[in-house]
């Protein structure tokens, strides 16, 4: 992991094998299909806990997170909200920020393609991702804005191209018999 210390007047960045680094992580998902194959609604809420020893520091960490999925799918069009909040990452001295987004999307399936439009981030004005270093000789904390990632339209094309062989499986039936089941019975 990195360590900064200070030699003379300058702060030296560089890399050291530290004491201990672990995470200590729970998370737990809650998925419900209150209208069978129709619509289907997940939960997920957890907790990151970081614990970093270096050489020259030692810091703990927490970082509660939370995800949640809705789906509808009725015969060839889907609808989806998704919706997250960051989930960061503590290493070393460093934190390294996740993302909050939310997505809606509605998608059409066809046989071979399928199509779909979706919004990111429909109902926020920003979108921010925040990362810090929490040494003691050089503290910095940034964030990363995009303003116009709010509201931005996607639109979504696939399809399937299928090229080679295809290969039937026949299924053949077993017809067990006594003349053809391999054993021979001796009549005498």
């Amino acid at each position: 992991m990195d360590e900064k210390f200070v030699e003379g007047n300058r702060i030296i960045n560089t890399f050291d094998n530290q004491k201990s680094w672990q995470r200590l992580s729970v998370e737990t998902t809650l998925k419900v299909k209150p209208l069978k194959d129709l619509l289907q609604v997940s939960a997920t809420g957890g907790v990151n806990h970081y614990l970093s020893d270096g050489n020259t520091y030692n810091h703990e960490y927490t970082n509660w997170f939370y995800r949640g999925d809705l789906s509808f799918v009725y015969k060839k069009v889907m609808l989806a909200f998704q919706i997250q909040s960051n989930w960061n990452w503590f290493w070393g001295e460093n934190v390294y920020g996740g993302e909050n987004y939310h997505l809606l999307q509605a998608k059409y399936n066809m046989k071979n393609c399928s199509i779909g439009l979706g919004v990111f981030n429909p109902f926020s004005d920003n979108y921010k991702v925040v990362n810090e270093n929490w040494s003691q000789h050089a503290t910095i904390k940034k964030a990363n804005y995009i303003n116009e990632s709010s509201r931005l339209v996607m639109v979504q094309f696939s399809w399937n191209l299928s090229f080679g062989r295809k290969y039937a499986s026949a299924q053949k039936k077993l017809q067990n018999s006594d003349s053809d089941s391999g054993i021979v019975t001796n009549s005498k």
